[in-house]
């Protein structure tokens, strides 16, 4: 009985422990080493190696925007951007 009060008491606790062994049993070390290096920083993505800037995206955007004259909205100019983005950098390194 003493035991269970014990774990009674400090539930709040167990189930902090019990939740960061879980996330650390889930996380790959290489991803959380990744997360904090700041030279990733300005990456929005990668592939085969060859990393996309942010830069890079924001400039594309705009121009796409600039030549598509406002018709289409945020989110469609940004998935197409990407798409092209993409298609270059797989199309240069094939």
């Amino acid at each position: 009985m003493a035991v269970l009060s014990k774990i009674r008491e400090r539930s709040m606790f167990l189930i902090i422990i019990i939740g960061l062994a879980l996330f650390a049993f889930v996380l790959d070390p290489s991803t959380l080493g990744d997360f904090f290096t700041s030279s990733k920083v300005n990456e929005i993505g990668e592939i085969n190696g060859e990393s996309i800037s942010r830069e890079e995206f924001v400039q594309e955007l705009e121009d796409y925007k600039q030549q598509a004259g406002g018709q289409v909205s945020e989110m469609q100019a940004a998935k197409t951007v990407w798409d092209n983005i993409l298609r270059k950098k797989y199309i240069k390194i094939s």
